[in-house]
């Protein structure tokens, strides 16, 4: 009995789980992405698994509330994201494009359904994290049942042509002209991407007065992940659906804070 009612709800998800592959040729590698999407739920899993020098990359999309998770597993960490329009749009017409259209990026003999490589639009951008997270949001809901022992932060994305450090300084300067404390800094402000940093930059704060004049900012690359989408709107031009493809790329950056003024010397 326990058996027949397994199979009963196992062949229920199946049908409200779509699952669908295709391949990409990268550099040399297949690169087999894996999309689960249940339309009735709202909810999409995107897998990429590690390839070249790029880390594995699990998202979760969530469309009845309108964000993301990047789960970036080399870095233990998830990144909760809001879904703009574009970004819901795009994860939504790939699940349709997979279905109906394409399996596989590069096929020269099909140049309508077919994808090569320089089809795809990069879109490379700067993953910052901070700790700003709303635990009683979906985003942060949805990453507790997802990111079980990994740290769960913000994720800020900013173009890549951005200098970083200027960006996370900008940024907490906003911050500290807001604070009606200048030694209350708002943690939430910081990149950093781990406990220790965080500690480092306060005290490094304090050592500088509170004063950011000689407080800087150094943000360092970690890892890149990315995710490949595809959509294939319907041409007049050719009666056909012709594919077009994004490759979304995540340079991920974490920031450290130092105070400029010299030390005391022991003496």
């Amino acid at each position: 009995m326990a058996l027949i009612i397994f199979t009963a709800i196992l062949a229920m998800v199946s049908a409200e789980m779509t699952v669908d592959k295709w391949n990409i040729m990268e550099k040399g590698t297949r690169v087999k992405e894996q999309i689960m999407t249940n339309m009735e739920d709202g909810l999409q899993k995107i897998v990429v698994p590690k390839h070249n020098d790029l880390s594995k990359m699990t998202i979760y999309n969530d469309f009845n509330n309108d964000v993301s998770v990047y789960k970036i597993h080399s870095e233990k960490r998830c990144y909760v994201m809001k879904m703009t329009k574009g970004q819901k749009k795009s994860f939504k017409e790939l699940h349709e494009a997979i279905q109906n259209h394409t399996k596989e990026v590069a096929n020269p003999n099909t140049p309508f359904t077919g994808l090569k490589p320089s089809d795809y639009a990069l879109r490379p951008v700067t993953l910052l994290a901070n700790d700003n997270v709303d635990f009683t949001s979906p985003g942060a809901k949805l990453a507790v049942k997802k990111c079980s022992g990994y740290s769960i932060v913000s994720g800020v994305a900013i173009p890549a042509d951005t200098d970083v450090n200027t960006f996370a300084m900008e940024q907490l300067k906003a911050s500290v002209a807001k604070s009606q404390n200048q030694y209350d800094l708002p943690i939430r402000d910081l990149f950093t991407c781990s406990d220790a940093l965080k500690s480092y930059a306060l005290e490094e704060m304090k050592r500088c007065g509170g004063s950011l004049k000689d407080f800087k900012a150094v943000c360092k690359f970690r890892k890149s992940s990315c995710v490949y989408i595809v959509s294939c709107p319907y041409d007049m031009r050719y009666h056909y659906w012709l594919c077009k493809g994004k490759h979304n790329f995540s340079n991920i950056f974490c920031c450290e804070y130092e105070c400029d003024q010299p030390r005391p010397t022991l003496g």
